[in-house]
């Protein structure tokens, strides 16, 4: 896959595929028929709405071609990031809620400390608590870096706090393609297109963050093709990691559950795309929160894409979808306890398409954000 391609391409998974925001979904399992083996959509999906649009947190820069809309949430805390800001060097920017209210300026603006052109700089953002984690993997020459943010007292610093490099500083490794954190764990994945892909885990220690990771996990099926690492999520001592060109382009996706002996180096629990014939490139997207996941396939221009749930029961992952969600022609949003999950087909189709065949451009960017009693909802906006 060309840098091009790369990039166009992630921003499919920005714009369309599937907006599933770590963290803010752990209510799955506690609405999910419990003697059934798998459910549809309509089943469980509310039928009145359980949220309300609270403001619409568009471009700061309003400039076209600046691709806002990569989010990640924690608590009272959203990250927004846009890869083609700052002469496409890329920006995030940090919105802070208020007492009463999310505020339509960002709080803080964090800009690509090389301030490059294509250093990717906000392609993928992670956030939790007081740790934001933003991925560059255009940088040097996609070589890639990943940086990390820690709020002091004084808030949120704009220079980073630690700078992770690519453990093989090695040309065109994309180090940074997918970035999570949870608690005192980062997680930093290269997806390349020339070998096999890795993710890497960084455990701050009494001193600080490491600039060495802890653990290194690699591609469990050792092809350039897997892209393993593509996607990945944490919650907790949970990660899986999504390859969705593994079996040539089905997908998979890879549970690592944590022990008294650390992260383990091969997968706990394998995911396998459970309609191969129907949907492509499963591990596209995935995330997780306490005893949920979801994986998301893509799709080529002649079906929809869809999303996969799975549960932990009895102390083990399943490995049978609980619930399969599919992209129609409405907006699903599922959503009970503190989280949800949204994603929005009819007019991400269309520009998917666009930009699919060469058409116009996409424009400036949005993202909605959207409280309810329990919890905070975050989707990105159409592109006017």
């Amino acid at each position: 896959m060309s840098n091009a391609s790369r990039r166009g391409t992630r921003r499919w998974r920005q714009r369309l595929a599937i907006t599933v925001v770590a963290g803010l979904f752990g209510f799955l399992g506690g609405v999910l028929p419990a003697t059934t083996a798998s459910a549809s959509a309509s089943r469980w999906a509310p039928s009145t709405p359980l949220g309300a649009l609270q403001a619409t947190v568009q471009d700061p820069t309003r400039m076209a071609n600046a691709y806002f809309g990569f989010v990640a949430m924690s608590g009272t805390t959203a990250v927004v990031g846009a890869d083609g800001a700052d002469s496409n060097a890329g920006a995030a920017y940090i919105y802070v809620k208020g007492s009463t209210h999310w505020p339509t300026m960002p709080t803080v603006t964090l800009h690509d400390p090389v301030a490059a052109a294509h250093d990717g700089f906000g392609a993928s953002v992670a956030v939790s608590g007081s740790t934001i984690v933003v991925g560059a993997f255009g940088t040097n020459s996609y070589t890639g870096a990943a940086y990390v943010y820690v709020k002091g007292a004084a808030g949120w610093p704009t220079t980073p706090t630690v700078t992770l490099q690519d453990p093989a500083a090695a040309t065109n490794d994309y180090f940074g393609s997918s970035v999570a954190v949870s608690g005192s764990t980062v997680v930093v994945s290269s997806s390349p297109s020339s070998q096999a892909g890795s993710a890497y885990v960084y455990i701050e220690a009494a001193s600080g963050w490491p600039t060495t990771p802890t653990t290194t996990l690699l591609d469990p099926g050792g092809l350039s093709s897997d892209y393993f690492g593509w996607s990945a999520a944490m919650s907790s001592s949970m990660l899986v990691v999504g390859a969705f060109g593994a079996s040539s382009n089905a997908g998979a996706a890879y549970v690592y559950v944590k022990d008294t002996a650390g992260w383990p180096t091969t997968p706990t629990v394998t995911l396998q795309n459970p309609t191969p014939a129907a949907t492509v490139w499963y591990g596209f997207a995935t995330a997780v929160s306490g005893t949920t996941a979801v994986v998301g396939a893509d799709c080529d221009l002649t079906c929809a894409a869809t999303a996969f749930v799975y549960l932990k029961s009895g102390g083990r992952w399943q490995t049978t979808p609980a619930a399969t969600l599919h992209l129609g022609q409405q907006r699903i949003r599922v959503r009970s306890g503190g989280g949800g999950l949204g994603f929005d087909d009819r007019r991400g189709r269309l520009h998917r398409q666009l930009e699919h065949r060469g058409g116009i451009p996409l424009r400036q960017g949005n993202c909605r954000l959207a409280d309810d009693a329990d919890g905070d909802v975050a989707e990105p906006g159409d592109r006017r």
